[in-house]
């Protein structure tokens, strides 16, 4: 088995797990009678000291989406490939698979799988309405003290998204710091960099320690009326 065709199963056994119909149309999966489409590759990297690395990245197709697909990708460490393919589909399925399903098939998750809230625009912005599908923050190392921080901030966040184009966005969030200082901000919205949201987060004084610290955020914001 290769490891596109294992993380390829391991798409398979989720939805079969959550109970969405799925038929493969060559490197494709039609999902929920066509409701979506996704795709699953895997990429070798250089070993980081004796560990294999890989980075897993899923595309989603579905026509409220737009045409640019939805893509999240996912690094994965371990002592073969195979474990690092893994664990980078745990991270996946902790992260943005259930707000991806919820938004974009008939599965309703449970709760604390993705959160849902109601978001509006500006009234000068014609006040649209988004439902959002909020998956579940990940911090890494000793990324709690991030978590704080980062939900005092998240409504500014949020306030930011509602000013942009009443369509669908997706985004994700991602930071980390080290050796006390911040080392990567980096905030896309429908896999574009964002500059208001990058500038947001870069304007915060986050917790900084010596040891490695990280947090990861996904976030699916669909038209109402159209889910």
């Amino acid at each position: 088995m290769t490891l596109n065709e294992l993380a390829t199963h391991y798409l398979t056994s989720s939805l079969d797990g959550h109970g969405l119909a799925h038929t493969t149309v060559g490197e494709w999966l039609e999902v929920d009678q066509r409701a979506a489409h996704m795709q699953v590759q895997v990429f070798e990297k250089p070993h980081i000291g004796q560990a294999s690395m890989v980075v897993l990245e899923l595309q989603v197709h579905a026509a409220i989406l737009g045409e640019a697909p939805l893509v999240e990708t996912f690094a994965g460490f371990g002592a073969t490939p195979e474990d690092a393919v893994r664990y980078a589909f745990v991270r996946l399925l902790e992260g943005c698979f259930h707000p991806i399903i919820e938004a974009l098939t008939s599965h309703q998750c449970e709760a604390g799988q993705a959160e849902t809230e109601v978001w509006t625009g500006p009234a000068d912005n014609g006040s649209p309405q988004w439902q959002a599908f909020i998956g579940p923050l990940q911090p890494q190392g000793d990324g709690e003290p991030l978590v704080d921080v980062y939900l005092d901030i998240f409504d500014e966040l949020k306030t930011l998204l509602t000013h942009t184009a009443s369509n669908a966005h997706w985004l994700r969030v991602y930071l980390c710091t080290s050796a006390n200082k911040l080392q990567a901000v980096e905030v896309l919205l429908d896999n574009q960099p964002w500059e208001a949201g990058a500038n947001l987060l870069q304007s915060i004084e986050w917790p900084k320690g010596e040891a490695f610290a990280a947090l990861r955020h996904f976030v699916l914001a669909m038209p109402r009326n159209t889910h």
